[in-house]
């Protein structure tokens, strides 16, 4: 997870346990996420944002 995100895997936990206290969340033009998890969602974003 470190070598993906910069976080480790507990700092990683506890970015997914706040953002399920704050779901769910408005997409744009009101589109739903069915096939990511949070946690995988979170994972890619922050993945494109250290890799890109």
């Amino acid at each position: 997870m470190l070598l993906y995100t910069s976080f480790a895997v507990d700092v990683f936990h506890v970015l997914v346990g706040v953002l399920k206290t704050l779901a769910p969340f408005n997409y744009y033009a009101g589109w739903i996420v069915a096939c990511f998890s949070l946690e995988d969602q979170l994972l890619i974003t922050l993945m494109k944002l250290r890799l890109n």
